[in-house]
């Protein structure tokens, strides 16, 4: 186990100082695992909510990758922090009826191309793997929940902010600094920026072939494998 990847499933996330190259992001993230997906984050016309400058509420990216990194460019003089909350302390805050509700309901984790968007479980784990693994976007959720469903959301999402409230973290990357988290705890989101924000990062999509992998499911690869995967119908 390499000594970045152990430290980000230790600590659910880790900041490198300012100074790396793009080389040596890209280097060092090959410690976690090959890039699935590589993307500028910066504003310019689109409709998803990534290059929008409306904030973003705590969500978990694409459920196929086990860990999310981010190579800064260029930062606003102000704003343009990135929040992180423990999404596995928040989920040990809700009853057990909802903790149980929300392993059964399924949130759409969206791809990008070739990539398939996909539904998945707000509440996983790995087998024999026992630790509890977190999916979740508010714009994944289903359409229509049962009201057990609602309760169960609302219930996780005063949790998330109680968390963060108690051991959240804020972090305000620089040019040429970079940050890694576990997608499958750590939840990130940011308030909102200017309408001219020049804040502009690199981020890749990093899966981990070193401990169970049930994406593989997620995409089908293994016969018998989940509901198909689905279009998105929105980005966050």
């Amino acid at each position: 186990m390499s000594e970045l990847r152990d430290r980000v499933l230790r600590n659910g996330y880790l900041v490198a100082d300012a100074g790396m190259t793009w080389d040596d992001f890209l280097l060092a993230s090959e410690d976690f695992g090959p890039v699935l997906f590589r993307e500028d984050v910066r504003l310019y016309r689109s409709k998803r909510g990534v290059h929008q400058p409306a904030g973003l509420g705590f969500h978990t990216d694409y459920p196929g990758a086990r860990f999310v990194g981010w190579w800064c460019v260029w930062q606003d003089e102000q704003g343009g922090v990135l929040d992180l909350v423990d999404g596995r302390l928040a989920a040990s805050r809700v009853s057990a009826a909802s903790a149980s509700r929300l392993r059964d309901t399924n949130i759409v984790g969206f791809g990008r191309d070739p990539l398939p968007s996909v539904h998945w479980p707000l509440l996983f784990h790995t087998p024999p793997d026992a630790t509890q693994y977190i999916n979740y976007n508010p714009f994944g959720v289903p359409a229509s929940p049962h009201h057990d469903t609602t309760s169960a959301l609302l219930e996780f999402r005063l949790a998330l902010r109680e968390q963060f409230n108690e051991t959240g973290v804020s972090i305000r990357l620089q040019p040429r600094q970079a940050l890694w988290i576990d997608n499958w705890r750590m939840l990130h989101g940011r308030a909102a920026l200017t309408a001219d924000s020049g804040r502009f990062l690199k981020r890749l999509w990093l899966d981990d072939l070193r401990a169970p992998r049930p994406w593989e499911r997620l995409l089908g690869v293994e016969a018998g494998a989940g509901p198909a995967p689905t279009e998105p119908h929105q980005v966050q």
